[in-house]
């Protein structure tokens, strides 16, 4: 074989090689690689001011907005599902150990959940006008809330049975430390906001 013959091989077979690898490149590269790039959905009918979201155990988001919990899927469509009048306006959401969606209902002082097909169910927490707020999923396997006007961190198990865990202090506000996020920590306790006391709260679970 001559030099130009085996050049000219050379060059398709390189070629080849630089047009596979991008065809991998872009196969492997999910549709949203371009960091950045935002898309908006609205929110279901009739509702608005959405607060709260989280990933369902249905594949699905869910979240809150105004007087309706709201799932959407990943391609953007979706489903509104109306609370009850008593609850009022639901605040913040989780994924309960139960499979289950938990939010709050801070102006209803009330507990929600959630099916995934949209069965909703009310548990009023323990300490009344108390403004539940924040909800994560403890390691324990019972959902934590904040209590933002009852200066308390409530526990509250997927059947319902809630107990109030008050603050040591007060901070000089009203209703108190006003607690407001919560999250479960890697210690294996949860963590929190205090709104009013400008600090971060811990709490056990045993």
């Amino acid at each position: 074989m001559n030099h130009s013959r085996w050049r000219s091989h050379l060059t398709a077979l390189l070629t080849a090689l630089i047009a596979c690898v991008g065809l991998l490149s872009l196969s492997s590269a999910p549709a949203w690689a371009k960091a950045g790039t935002i898309t908006e959905f609205p929110t279901p009918t009739g509702s608005g001011d959405p607060v709260g979201i989280t990933t369902g155990p249905d594949g699905n988001l869910w979240f809150t907005a105004g007087t309706d919990i709201g799932r959407i899927t990943t391609a953007g469509s979706v489903t509104g599902f109306p609370v009850p009048q008593a609850l009022g306006e639901p605040q913040f959401i989780t994924t309960g150990p139960d499979g289950n969606l938990w939010f709050t209902a801070l102006s209803g002082n009330a507990i929600g959940r959630i099916t995934t097909a949209g069965l909703i169910t009310e548990f009023h927490v323990a300490t009344a006008s108390s403004g539940p707020f924040g909800i994560t999923t403890g390691p324990d396997g019972n959902l934590w809330v904040t209590l933002s006007f009852g200066n308390s961190i409530e526990r509250i198990t997927t059947g319902g049975s809630a107990a109030a865990f008050p603050l040591p202090t007060r901070c000089g506000f009203k209703f108190g430390c006003k607690p407001l996020g919560i999250a479960a920590g890697p210690d294996g306790n949860l963590w929190f906001t205090e709104s009013q006391g400008n600090k971060i709260g811990r709490i056990t679970t045993q």
